[in-house]
Parts: structure tokens; sequence; C-alpha cells
């Protein structure tokens, strides 16, 4: 997971000559890089089984969880559900 700070996305885009930050794994951002921002990043990131952390860590690899392949076919299960659904909803309503 990579900390920075939001001066840090103006600095970038002015490096690379853009005027939007490419997409990536989701960045930590904080108003400063102190050891006390940083620990309150971490303390907040632990919460809830550390949900957002394992996300965020697992968001930065193209394998396992986010392989494309997996990724599509939630998409398609998804679609399926939710058309099911509406079909439900559609008879119900009518």
């Amino acid at each position: 997971m990579d900390v920075s700070t939001p001066k840090n996305y103006y600095w970038y885009m002015d490096k690379e000559g853009l005027d939007y930050i490419p997409p990536s794994a989701p960045d930590i951002i904080v108003r400063s890089l102190t050891k006390e921002n940083i620990r309150k990043f971490v303390e907040a990131f632990a919460e809830d089984d550390a949900y957002w952390m394992k996300l965020y860590f697992l968001s930065g690899d193209r394998k396992g969880v986010f392989d494309m392949d997996k990724m599509n076919k939630m998409l398609v299960d998804v679609k399926k559900t939710n058309d099911t659904e509406y079909k439900i909803h559609e008879r119900l309503v009518s």
C-alpha cells in the first residue's frame, strides 16, 4: 500500500504532464506524512477484521482474487441475479 498526501497527486500529474491520476491500486491519503497520521490510518484499517486493509492489499495483485477471468464470472453472476430479481419484482407489481 502506498501512503501519500494530496499534494503528491498534483506533483505526479505535473511531472507526468497529466490532468488525472492513472488507475492503480488505491493509495492511502493522509494530510501529512507523520508517524501519528500513519498510526491513525493503520488503526482505522485494522477495524472490522482489517477488511479494508485486506481489500487494498489484494487489489494490488492481478492474480488470485482479482484475476480477470474470476472477476468477469462474478459480474456475469451478479447480472443473472439482478435480472432474476427484476423479473420477480415485475411479476409482483403487475
